[in-house]
This record gives C-alpha cells, structure tokens and sequence, in this order.
C-alpha cells in the first residue's frame, strides 16, 4: 500500500493513486474512476486543493489498502458552498440584500460563474428558495424562513419574462 502523510494535500492523494496504479498494473483513469465517475476531472479538482475533506482521505485510503470505497456523500456541501450560504445567512440575519454573484466572487477568490453553480446547489438540495427580480434577488433561508432586503424593481427576472404579444 502507498503510505499517505497525516495531513495530506489533493497533490498527494493524487501522487499516491498514480503510484498505487503504476504498482498494480492498472491506468490511473482506472484508479480514479473508483472515487468519481468523471475520474480526469476529479483527479484535476482534487490536485488542486490544500485540504480535502475527511471522507475523501478517507475514500482514497481505501482505494490504496484495495478496500471497499465508502460511497461519496450524497448531501455535502462543499466548502465554497458553505462560504455562500454562510454569506446569505448573514445578509438575511442583518436584513441587508442579497450579495451578488459578483461581490461573493471576489469576496472568496473564485470565478462568477463558481458562485452561481454554489447557489444553484443551495437551491436545488432546498436550503434556500430564490426569488429573482431583473437583476436582484431576495433569498430565504429555508431553515430559518429569513429573507434577504428585497432591492429593486419587481419586474421578473428576464428568464420569467413573456414575450411581447402573449
């Protein structure tokens, strides 16, 4: 078995996997479609993160003793999610608007459109229900049934728009 540090970096899960599969005969595609179902992108993703996540450690320590690979949770949130909903939260808690996709962009050093996909996550696992207005939205909070200051016009969001003449 290819030994893991304590406290190991997505570089080293990654290194370990391809040194595990080099020692079993297999093709790291092989060894990392056990942990995902799109193994290059995971391996990518994983590669570049600082600390993962216990239950990935974990899962790739499995992989490694050529265990059973614990399922990956269904229901996490990723740390950039959390970030998200913890900003919303507080906006909600402090009636203040909703912070755009931008503003928490810059705020966490992440890419727009890695905000927008967090928020359609919080949506879609019913944390939060989202209610777009032309370019504002007013967030709840489904735990606590806080809302974020409703800013802006009550016009629907473009995507709620009628065509003219219907």
């Amino acid at each position: 078995m290819t030994a893991l540090p304590d406290n190991p970096t997505g570089a080293d899960l990654v290194d370990a996997l391809r040194a595990h599969a080099a020692a079993s005969g297999q093709t790291p595609t092989a060894i990392f479609r056990k942990l995902s179902d799109q193994p290059h992108r995971w391996a990518s993703h994983i590669a570049g993160t600082r600390t993962p996540r216990p239950h990935t450690v974990q899962r790739v320590r499995a992989v490694l003793a050529d265990n059973e690979v614990p399922p990956a949770p269904q229901n996490a949130l990723s740390p950039l999610q959390e970030k998200v909903l913890a900003a919303i939260t507080d906006a909600a808690e402090q009636d203040r608007a909703c912070p755009s996709n931008q503003l928490m962009a810059n705020r966490f050093h992440m890419s727009r459109i890695a905000i927008v996909n967090a928020v359609a996550r919080l949506e879609d696992l019913k944390l939060i229900r989202v209610e777009r207005f032309g370019s504002a939205r007013r967030v709840t909070i489904t735990a606590t049934g806080r809302a974020t200051r409703h800013v802006g016009t009550e016009a629907p969001h473009f995507t709620r728009r009628q065509p003219a003449g219907a």
